[in-house]
């Protein structure tokens, strides 16, 4: 579908994870316990480019800067949750030339629009993880 619209769409989420057994040095408290938390960076086809652990008790908008650093090739949009909606998130993508499709959180007294069509389509994202939880060796 991404070729239809052309461009290149990257996709950013987060997951938390409980953390088992030694304690990682990524592993903070949260309301579940000691938890890590991955960041990811996906392409159109939901693999992961980036992949980034941190402290479980981070909010997700302190590491996207970090993981858009790491960024293999150009990115175009960047399709997030609404735990990515800060302004100066989405002054920092407009700087960049990345179109920010994140919707609102619902606090927000003027709310801002997104591309709802494209926004659907970040299930994919959510897929990458449900695949990376298929190898339990992973810290999912």
């Amino acid at each position: 579908m991404a070729g239809r619209r052309g461009g290149r769409r990257q996709a950013l989420t987060s997951r938390h994870t409980a953390a088992k057994g030694a304690k990682a040095i990524a592993v903070g408290p949260s309301r579940g316990g000691q938890t890590t938390k991955i960041d990811a960076l996906t392409n159109v086809l939901g693999r992961p480019g980036v992949l980034l652990q941190t402290l479980g008790n981070l909010s997700d908008v302190r590491t996207a800067l970090e993981v858009l650093a790491e960024a293999p090739g150009r990115i175009l949009r960047l399709t997030a949750d609404k735990g990515y909606d800060a302004n100066w998130l989405r002054a920092d993508l407009w700087e960049r030339s990345i179109t920010p499709i994140i919707p609102s959180k619902r606090g927000r007294k003027r709310k801002i629009r997104h591309d709802q069509r494209s926004y659907r389509e970040r299930w994919q994202n959510e897929a990458t993880f449900c695949r990376l939880k298929v190898f339990r060796r992973n810290p999912l």
